[in-house]
C-alpha cells in the first residue's frame, strides 16, 4: 500500500511536467533516430555485401511481413493504454491493477492462439509459397515463415507492454527502450551473418534479440518502476464492451499507413528483378521513412500530454501544452491527441 501511495504521489505530481515529458521524450526520439537512420544507411550495404543484392531482397520481403503484422493488433494497445491512462490520471490505481491484469490475460490467450496459427500456416498450409523468395533453401522456408509471423506476435505482446509507459506518464523512457534494442540487435545479427551467412540464422538471431532485449527488457523494467500492477493477486476486472469500435478506427488510419510505407516494398520485389535497383530502392525508402516517423513522433508527444490532460480536465496545462505545439510545429498539429 506504501508503493501505491508513493506512486499516486507521483502521478499527481506529474501533472505539472507535461512539457518537461515533452522536452525529454523529443530529445529521447532525437537519440532514437540518430541509431535508426544510422543502422539503416550501414545495414542495407553491409548485409548486400555479405550476401548479394538477390539475398537483401529476400530480407527486405520479411521485414515487410513483419511490419504489416505489426499493425494486427487492431489498435488494442492504444485503446488499452488510454484506459489505463485514464485511471492513472484519476489516481485509480486499484481499478488500473485490475484492468491491466485482465489486458495481460486477454494479450497472453492471443497470443497462444496466434502462435498455433502461426505454426499451422508455415508448416501445414505452406503459407512461404507465396512470397516466392529468390536466395532462401526451400527446405528453411517454413521455419524463416514460421518466425516471420512469430515476429508479428512478438511485437504484439512487445507493443502492449510499451504502452504502460504512455499510460503511467514514462512514455521518454519507452523511447529509450526502443533506441537500447537498434544497435545490439543490429550488431549482432550483422555478426550472426558474417560468421554463418545464412538468412534463416540471421533471422533467427534477430528475432531473439527481439525477445531478450524488445520483451525481456522493458518487462523487468515495469515490474521494477510500476509495482503498483504487480502487488497483490487481486481480480483481472475489465469492460471491453466499447473496446471493438475503438480498435475498428484507430486500426483503419494504421493500416492506411501501412499500406503507403510497406506496399511498394513488396510490389517492387515482386516486379523488379534487378538487385541494385530494388537495393537503391530500399535505402532511399528506409531514409524517408524514418524522417516521416520522426517528425510524427514529435506530434504525438504532444498528443501524448493532450490526452492525459483532458483524461485528467486540466485545462491550464492543456492550454499551455496547445501553445506550445502551435509555436514548435505549428498551429494544429497538436491537435494529434493519444484519443
Amino acid at each position: 500500500m506504501r508503493a501505491c501511495g508513493m506512486i499516486a504521489r507521483q502521478g499527481t505530481e506529474a501533472g505539472v511536467d507535461g512539457l518537461k515529458r515533452i522536452n525529454q521524450g523529443m530529445f529521447a526520439k532525437i537519440l532514437e533516430m540518430i541509431a535508426r537512420v544510422s543502422e539503416r544507411i550501414i545495414f542495407v550495404p553491409v548485409f548486400a555485401y555479405l550476401m548479394t543484392d538477390v539475398a537483401f531482397q529476400d530480407w527486405a520481403v520479411l521485414i515487410s511481413i513483419n511490419t504489416f503484422l505489426a499493425v494486427f493488433d487492431f489498435g488494442m494497445r492504444q485503446v488499452f493504454g488510454n484506459h489505463l491512462r485514464d485511471m492513472w490520471v484519476k489516481g485509480e490505481l486499484q481499478a488500473q491493477q485490475s484492468y491491466f491484469k485482465a489486458v495481460v490475460l486477454l494479450y497472453g490467450s492471443i497470443a497462444v492462439v496466434l502462435t498455433l496459427v502461426s505454426a499451422l500456416a508455415s508448416y501445414v498450409f505452406g503459407i512461404h509459397r507465396l512470397f516466392h523468395f529468390e536466395v532462401v533453401p526451400l527446405a528453411d522456408q517454413p521455419h524463416l515463415m514460421f518466425l516471420t509471423l512469430m515476429f508479428g506476435v512478438v511485437t504484439f505482446v512487445r507493443a502492449g507492454i510499451l504502452e504502460i509507459y504512455r499510460a503511467n506518464d514514462q512514455y521518454p523512457r519507452f523511447i529509450n527502450f526502443n533506441t537500447i534494442l537498434w544497435w545490439p540487435r543490429f550488431i549482432i545479427t550483422i555478426l550472426a551473418i558474417v560468421i554463418w551467412r545464412d538468412i534463416l540464422i540471421g533471422w533467427s538471431v534477430f528475432f531473439a534479440c527481439l525477445i531478450v532485449l524488445g520483451i525481456g527488457l522493458p518487462l523487468w523494467d515495469v515490474r521494477k518502476t510500476q509495482p503498483h500492477l504487480w502487488l497483490g493477486f487481486g481480480k483481472a476486472k475489465a469492460s471491453f464492451h466499447a473496446a471493438p469500435r475503438e480498435c475498428f478506427y484507430l486500426w483503419i488510419g494504421d493500416l492506411a499507413r501501412l499500406f503507403a510505407l510497406q506496399g511498394p516494398t513488396l510490389l517492387i520485389n515482386a516486379m523488379v528483378k534487378d538487385g541494385a535497383v530494388v537495393l537503391a530502392f530500399l535505402l532511399n525508402r528506409n531514409l524517408v521513412t524514418t524522417l516521416r516517423e520522426f517528425g510524427m513522433q514529435f506530434a504525438l508527444n504532444y498528443g501524448i500530454e493532450l490526452g492525459r490532460t483532458t483524461a485528467a480536465g486540466d485545462t491550464r496545462q492543456q492550454n499551455a501544452i496547445i501553445l506550445s505545439s502551435g509555436i514548435v510545429l505549428g498551429f494544429g498539429l497538436g491537435q494529434h491527441s493519444a484519443r
